[in-house]
């Protein structure tokens, strides 16, 4: 039994062991069709087949802003989802292409949470935009030099993190 808590991600097995819905982040297969494309110069059965698949893939991220009614969503994202998958049904030569469709093959249950509802994102942008300026801050500033540190910036990162998303004013907490 899952639970009914959907978790946008790449496809790093590592999450396999939670009893979640998962959601496969589709600007990572975005990014994995351009490295198709750029890793297959002047394969045309790569070219047609990325430029069937990106528009689909983009279109179902920008459902998660659609003002549609329910019904309306899931019927547009529903059309959406079996061009896809006509898509990803279609026979393929090149193994990097077959790889590709695999995934859709394989984990429709993994690709298509988006269609449920448009509270569902197809991506997982918003969650890697947050952890971003930390990534910077700990590049530019050389991390932490000790493992104390490290945990002491983790703790202090999770607290205020924590409180800007609840709307808090950290500074009025400590």
């Amino acid at each position: 039994d899952k639970l009914e808590i959907n978790f946008i991600t790449d496809r790093y097995a590592g999450y396999d062991f939670l009893k979640v819905w998962r959601q496969y982040c589709y600007t990572h297969l975005l990014r994995d069709l351009k490295t198709l494309e750029t890793d297959s110069p002047g394969d045309h059965e790569v070219a047609a087949f990325s430029l069937e698949m990106k528009p689909l893939l983009k279109e179902a991220i920008k459902m998660h802003k659609s003002t549609l009614v329910l019904d309306a969503y899931q019927e547009k994202a529903t059309a959406i989802k079996d061009k896809i998958m006509e898509a990803a049904q279609r026979e393929a030569n090149h193994p990097g292409i077959q790889h590709f469709q695999n995934i859709f093959r394989e984990h429709p249950d993994r690709c298509f949470q988006w269609v449920k509802s448009p509270h569902i994102p197809a991506e997982n942008n918003f969650a890697e935009r947050g952890l971003r300026p930390e990534v910077i801050a700990k590049k530019i500033s050389f991390g932490s030099q000790s493992d104390q540190g490290m945990n002491n910036r983790e703790i202090l990162m999770t607290f205020l993190h924590t409180a800007r998303i609840r709307g808090l004013d950290a500074k009025h907490i400590l």
